[in-house]
């Protein structure tokens, strides 16, 4: 292993790593022709050469590249390009396949499949979503093979043959640590766990005591120090801990930190101990992105610090281990509840949500007061808003708002309000001219266009009149003010 390592770090190696690149890189699209010149330049010098494809975190096929629909909102969470799914599904189908005969070929001429093996990882849970592949490969679901649990025995094994490969090994009590500190219901390893902390020793210390020690006899291998897991590292609490600040400090910024802190808030009892929490709940938040929230879901499970656990008929969330909830504790005080001003928001935003779902909020006044409508106008760009919650912050603001230094605030939401309600026909802006009548909310600006645009044409009762008027004063602009002037004769004759 030694040998090999000092042989890939070589000049040599690296000059012949670059010409084989240039030799592959051909100026096609397709996936087959790009295979087929890699298996024709290898297999010239190799007889019988055949290739192995491994995709790795297949699912993200399934929950990256996913046609958000019409109804999207702008300024979310940034998607790639659903279509690239089905383009790569095609190319997999093309590859795969046993291609056609030519049209001068006879059937028994055509050329054999390709010698491909593949081989997916991908999680559990979206299993069910390779039925485009099924189409082309039938067999894939006989193939297939489920990671289970490690016992404390196989864990032993997991941690020691590696690193035996790589040239150490680990003092008898530096095992029995780690296999003490990862056990779960007495019997059983997590595997990424296990994974993430060998993988620590290795930077830490392994990989050092390769490099000082020359090649020894069997048996006389250096070892890890049960010291450097216990007391340099802090043992397994103290490795996750530190996996879980990398992968925050990874995220782009804090909002994103402080969104997926609030993913893994509620997986948390206020005893302290884990809870399991049904996905939706997690997900579908009022007022928040779903479309971002799943992706920081998908990313805080690829890197196994919650798992999901399908189960009567739905997907449920925990915590993968107790050794995080210290961790995550620590991080919730420094990212949510140590920043006042977001503490602020969620209190805003919790009161918009609650007034929303009340069937008792008067229909009049404003569901959120003052201090709410600021924090919130303060933060509108991390709200996912919709036609009612537009309404209660324009409602909001003429119930507290005041002062010429406001109108640039007040002529914000009522262009939000224009954006979002869309133009429909008469018969629709009568009912919700009828809604507007009781106080339920304003007409935007291009329902009040419509309805001047055919005023002379329709009759309006007094209760529509005085709603037309009442959105009039706040959505007209200069050039509409005869408009103004016209509904208010009609209210004042």
């Amino acid at each position: 292993m030694r040998q090999l390592l000092q042989t890939l770090e070589g000049s040599a190696c690296h000059a012949a790593y670059t010409a084989t690149l240039d030799y592959l890189d051909l100026p096609v699209r397709e996936l087959r022709p790009f295979i087929e010149n890699l298996l024709r330049i290898y297999g010239s010098v190799r007889p019988g050469f055949c290739l192995v494809l491994l995709f790795d975190q297949f699912e993200e096929l399934f929950t990256r590249f996913v046609d958000p629909g019409s109804l999207h909102a702008p300024g979310s969470h940034e998607m790639p390009d659903w279509r690239l799914r089905i383009e790569f599904i095609d190319e997999l189908r093309t590859l795969c396949r046993e291609p056609p005969a030519e049209g001068g070929q006879r059937r028994g001429d055509r050329r054999s499949v390709l010698p491909v093996r593949y081989l997916i990882s991908m999680r559990s849970e979206y299993i069910a979503q390779l039925r485009p592949i099924r189409e082309f490969v039938p067999e894939i679901d006989r193939s297939a093979c489920q990671l289970e649990l490690l016992t404390q025995a196989s864990a032993r094994q997991a941690i020691e043959e590696p690193a035996v490969l790589y040239g150490y090994t680990y003092e008898e009590e530096c095992f029995n640590q780690i296999l003490a500190d990862l056990l779960k219901e007495e019997r059983y390893i997590e595997p990424a766990h296990l994974s993430l902390v060998c993988e620590k020793l290795w930077f830490e210390s392994g990989r050092e005591l390769v490099r000082q020690h020359a090649p020894a006899a069997a048996g006389e291998l250096p070892t890890v120090p049960l010291a450097t897991y216990a007391e340099q590292l802090h043992g397994a609490r103290g490795i996750l801990r530190d996996f879980l600040q990398d992968f925050l400090f990874a995220l782009a910024d804090d909002d994103e930190r402080r969104e997926a802190l609030e993913l893994v808030e509620p997986l948390i009892t206020g005893s302290g101990t884990r809870n399991i929490v049904e996905r939706r709940q997690l997900i579908h938040v009022p007022f928040r992105d779903a479309t971002r929230r799943a992706a920081l879901l998908d990313m805080l499970v690829n890197r196994t610090l919650v798992r999901i656990e399908p189960r009567l008929g739905g997907q449920f969330i925990e915590i993968t281990h107790e050794f995080l909830i210290p961790a995550v504790q620590e991080a919730l005080r420094k990212y949510l509840y140590g920043n006042v001003e977001y503490q602020q928001f969620r209190v805003a935003l919790r009161a918009l949500a609650e007034g929303e779902n009340d069937p008792a909020a008067s229909a009049t006044d404003s569901v959120i007061n003052r201090a709410e409508f600021a924090t919130l106008d303060r933060n509108r760009q991390r709200v996912q808003w919709n036609g009612w919650a537009v309404q209660q912050m324009l409602r909001a603001w003429i119930c507290h708002g005041a002062g010429g230094e406001q109108r640039a605030t007040l002529r914000y939401w009522l262009d939000a309000a224009s954006g979002i309600a869309a133009v429909a026909d008469l018969g629709t802006i009568r009912r919700r001219l009828a809604a507007s009548g009781t106080g339920q909310g304003f007409l935007s600006r291009p329902e009040l266009q419509q309805i001047n645009a055919n005023r002379d044409r329709q009759p309006f009762t007094p209760a529509e009149r005085q709603a037309i008027l009442r959105s009039e004063l706040l959505c007209a602009t200069a050039e509409e003010h005869a408009d103004v002037r016209y509904w208010t004769q009609q209210v004042t004759p």
